[in-house]
């Protein structure tokens, strides 16, 4: 089987497995809610709560993203929910999710974009970029405007020592790592630039497909 035609089918597994585990895990919620009803203040029934949100929320955005990889056309879509689902999905990355703070940060923008395309063309960046993640102190995101354009802006910190030559030479390259797995249509969509001085500064500079 080809590494695509596994995509697709592990693709459809997954839709499944989210849906068997949402009936459980709405089951689970629903008898949490109705004992803190009678125990409001039991701090074990609050934390199994919690974790239950998180769970669900987990759930939620996988689901989001499977539908907009599996969404093989050109739309109109808000940036912040896409934005903000795909970042609690990268928590399954574990290299994201524990080795740097994170401050994250979306407003509303409507796009003309193809969501698959603009999701793995994120996922492919930032597998690299998550190579670098030690040492760093703080990772910001947003979307921002950037001539007109909608832009993911990405500015990961790093103390100053840990900047060396060596460690920044990787990262200048990070172009030229996604030039031989993207196409250059993907890269001209999807205008890149990064600069790297005391931080790493990637934007990401969003051309949105014209109608006609």
């Amino acid at each position: 089987m080809s590494k695509d035609g596994k995509y697709i089918k592990y693709g459809k597994l997954l839709g499944g497995l989210i849906h068997n585990l949402n009936t459980p895990l709405m089951g689970c919620t629903g008898r949490v809610e109705l004992l803190q009803m009678k125990m409001e203040d039991d701090r074990n029934l609050n934390q199994i709560s919690l974790q239950l949100d998180k769970i669900n929320n987990i759930l939620v955005a996988t689901a989001y993203i499977l539908d907009k990889d599996n969404t093989d056309a050109v739309t109109m879509i808000d940036m912040k929910p896409l934005l903000e689902n795909y970042f609690k999905f990268l928590y399954t990355d574990m290299r994201y999710k524990h080795q740097v703070e994170k401050e994250i940060n979306f407003e509303s923008r409507n796009i003309a974009i193809n969501p698959s395309e603009l999701v793995n063309y994120l996922h492919t960046l930032l597998d690299y970029v998550l190579r670098y993640l030690e040492g760093s102190s703080v990772l910001e995101i947003d979307n921002i405007s950037e001539n007109g354009s909608p832009t993911v802006h990405f500015c990961l910190k790093y103390e100053d020592d840990n900047m060396n030559e060596d460690f920044i030479e990787p990262l200048k390259n990070t172009l030229e790592y996604l030039k031989d797995l993207v196409s250059e249509d993907t890269l001209k969509m999807f205008e890149t630039h990064i600069a790297v001085t005391n931080c790493l500064d990637i934007k990401v500079i969003i051309n949105e497909v014209k109608s006609g």
